[in-house]
């Protein structure tokens, strides 16, 4: 698949398909936004191209997944997900530096 660019929004299963980190998908750029009943992402660090991770209004996700904090080049992004609270304690110092919680 070619794709590049993906945008879920208002999604509301309490997970996302398994094939969304299928490594021959060729995803840079991730956008999840307002998937309410959201808890639990599938292994999105397994995407080896992907570039960009942004989360917005994911009330329920209360973690990420481990394989995130492997990925070197990956910028995240979390605004509006009160269940992210205090994960960042939980990143590497390295994967700490790309990301932003607000």
């Amino acid at each position: 698949m070619n794709l590049k660019e993906l945008v879920i929004t208002n999604y509301s299963g309490n997970k996302f398909p398994g094939w969304l980190s299928l490594l021959q998908l060729k995803l840079t750029n991730i956008q999840l936004q307002g998937c309410s009943s959201c808890s639990i992402l599938p292994a999105l660090g397994q995407l080896p191209l992907l570039k960009t991770l942004y989360i917005e209004e994911c009330p329920e996700l209360t973690e990420l997944p481990p394989s995130l904090d492997n990925h070197d080049s990956l910028q995240l992004t979390t605004t509006r997900c009160p269940g992210l609270q205090g994960w960042e304690d939980k990143l590497t110092n390295a994967f700490r530096s790309r990301t932003v919680f607000s």
